[in-house]
């Protein structure tokens, strides 16, 4: 597992958690500027899913 996907499921699991959508938005950035542009845009998702 690539640490980008790591990232994904961490993020899921905080949006179960109820947490904050500030640290989705700063994973997703991390995810854009490391190139991984698809990666970026399933965390957005999964930000705009829970909000």
């Amino acid at each position: 597992m690539s640490i980008f996907e790591a990232a994904k499921e961490m993020a899921g699991a905080m949006v179960a958690d109820g947490r904050k959508a500030r640290v989705l938005i700063h994973i997703a950035k991390s995810q854009a500027k490391a190139g991984e542009f698809d990666a970026a845009k399933e965390t957005a998702g999964v930000i705009e899913g829970a909000y």
